[in-house]
């Protein structure tokens, strides 16, 4: 994708990594965080987990891998390493394949999210740039490159699964800015950007292994906690947090995802004038359509999407938007499939979940805007931005849920920062919602 970059801030506790298109639109925000309690299983980790339940109805079982909730192992991805990659798969049951009590090397495939625990599978996969390796499939010792640094990685991964009870978390999966590197550097970004000096030999270290050919493209960012705002990311974050999205052409889409699936609402909104409805329809959208690829990827919106677009009687209209739909996605690395159009003139569509949605990691649950969490960290940023201006800081003010967070869930990261700005106090103010807060020196 020609002219798209990448931008990554870095703040003690929270990594932010964003992709932008040419146009400066951001297209996939990642966010690896160290705070807010127990870090839940992301996808790739592998776990020594034990089966704690069988369940013949679901053709399923309930694994414990160390989580609040138990992770879901599918039959199909139940069968033990020696029978992968046999024509059982099709057919299995899940009582042929484990046992309550038993322990089972599994890898997350999709991770928790609310009240539903991570997918598991014990068909593990390492994965690289341009292979992946596969411990069930016949190993080839010519292999070189790539293929032979995944094999060394699990031959060290082996002797853990041995030696550890479960439940364990065995190897971590790649982290937030190695899995963007990694899996989108054929996108040739024309800009590499990271505002941190310490971070930047990671950086190195993942452009030498996946595309060294970017490394001269890495530039370092001395503005202070500002990259992302003179980039105007800050703004687009905050929109992608909210339901209602502007169109281009005076048009608006609501997105609204529920526990069972993810509505969404075309509008053609009050500016809209054409004195043909099919027309008009059909333009609103088209446009709806091509942001509608856009918000799905940068929002990680995943499972079930119904879209109700703006009636049109024409079926080559209908198609158009179809395949508008369709072939927008081909840049996003989530599995879509669109279904097409209902007898109630909806859309149907899935995509495949491969993360925490962007909601779920920055909204306060129900929706209430940011999460005293996000808040928190929004205020370290401040605090390092402030410091670069040689402005006082010496007290924050926010509310008391925020104010607890910065006590507890990121103290470690809130001390860092002191080491740099000096002290500074903390004071809750009930009258303050979580988005509110205040910097300033102390009385």
């Amino acid at each position: 994708m020609a002219g798209c970059s990448l931008f990554i801030n870095v703040i003690p506790g929270e990594t932010r990594i964003a992709l932008t298109d040419a146009e400066g639109q951001l297209m996939q925000l990642a966010i690896d965080r160290d705070g807010g309690g127990q870090k839940r299983p992301a996808t790739e980790n592998i776990y020594l987990g034990r089966v704690l339940q069988v369940v013949p109805g679901l053709n399923a079982a309930f694994v414990d891998i160390g989580d609040t909730t138990p992770g879901f192992l599918n039959a199909n991805d139940a069968l033990p390493l020696r029978l992968q990659g046999t024509n059982r798969i099709s057919a299995t049951k899940i009582s042929d394949c484990v046992h309550e009590g038993e322990a089972v090397a599994v890898q997350v495939l999709t991770p928790p999210t609310g009240e539903k625990g991570a997918r598991v599978s014990r068909r593990i996969r390492l994965r690289g740039r341009s292979v992946d390796y596969l411990p069930a499939e016949p190993d080839d010792p010519a292999a070189s490159g790539e293929a032979a640094h995944l094999r060394e990685r699990w031959s060290e991964i082996q002797p853990r699964l041995d030696q550890a009870t479960a439940p364990s978390l065995i190897a971590a999966g790649a982290g937030a800015l190695e899995a963007i590197i990694r899996d989108h550097a054929d996108k040739g970004w024309d800009r590499i950007v990271i505002d941190n000096r310490r971070s930047l030999p990671v950086v190195k270290g993942y452009l030498s292994r996946y595309c060294p050919d970017l490394i001269d493209r890495l530039d370092h960012d001395e503005a202070g906690g500002a990259l992302f705002e003179r980039e105007e990311l800050e703004e687009q974050i905050d929109m992608a947090l909210q339901p209602h999205c502007p169109l281009p052409g005076g048009g608006s889409i609501i997105i609204e995802p529920t526990a069972a699936l993810t509505a969404i609402d075309v509008n053609a909104g009050p500016g809209a004038a054409n004195n043909n409805p099919e027309v008009l329809a059909t333009a609103v959208n088209l446009d709806a359509t091509r942001e509608l690829a856009r918000q799905l990827r940068l929002r990680d919106l995943g499972g079930q999407i119904v879209i109700d677009y703006l009636p049109m009687r024409k079926k080559a209209n209908r198609k158009k938007v179809l395949d508008a739909l369709r072939s927008g996605q081909a840049d996003d690395s989530a599995e879509a499939y669109v279904a097409g159009f209902t007898q109630l003139g909806l859309v149907e569509m899935t995509r495949h979940r491969q993360g925490i949605s962007l909601a779920e990691v920055l909204a306060a649950p129900g929706g209430g805007g940011k999460s005293a969490l996000t808040i928190a960290y929004d205020i370290i940023r401040a605090l390092i931005k402030e410091s670069f201006h040689s402005n006082p800081n010496g007290k924050v003010t926010a509310s008391p849920a925020v104010i607890n967070v910065l006590k507890n869930d990121v103290a470690g990261s809130l001390q860092e920062v002191q080491l740099k700005v000096g002290a500074v106090s903390l004071e809750a103010d009930p009258m303050l919602n979580n988005d509110a807060f205040r910097i300033g020196p102390t009385a």
